[in-house]
């Protein structure tokens, strides 16, 4: 896993920390806030966020958010799309080259791949036909 980096809380980071630190003034809530990121609490709804890293309140029914709001829910969306599109990208093999066009003397690489090439577009004539022109040219 991941270490997280924290950058900007979510939504529900925010409101969590809020609640913690109500009425209180910066110096008294900064210990407040590091022993929350040192130390998690032990209440089972009392997670970090999957994206920002941030701790949150889980109110959904089932305990089950992994994000603390919005804002991450779609950071967290766009990344794992991104992820999907990566995996079913499928690439298209490049054919090796099989002909050297661009030099002065052009050339095939081996017999068999300029065979293959002139069978596609040059169709030999039956065995009867190459009897009848080999008979026709004495």
């Amino acid at each position: 896993m991941k270490p997280y980096q924290y950058e900007f809380p979510g939504e529900g980071a925010i409101e969590y920390a809020k609640t913690l630190v109500a009425g209180l003034t910066r110096e008294e809530a900064a210990p407040i806030i590091r022993e929350l990121f040192e130390n998690p609490s032990n209440d089972p709804r009392i997670k970090r966020c999957a994206t920002c890293g941030f701790p949150f309140r889980d109110k959904t029914k089932a305990t089950m958010a992994k994000v603390c709001g919005d804002s991450c829910k779609t950071a967290r969306k766009t990344k794992q799309r991104g992820i999907q599109r990566l995996r079913g990208a499928t690439v298209k093999a490049k054919k090796p080259i099989q002909y050297i066009w661009w030099l002065e003397y052009p050339f095939w690489i081996s017999e068999k791949a300029m065979l293959s090439r002139a069978s596609n577009y040059e169709r030999s004539y039956s065995p009867e036909k190459i009897e009848y022109l080999a008979f026709k040219a004495r």
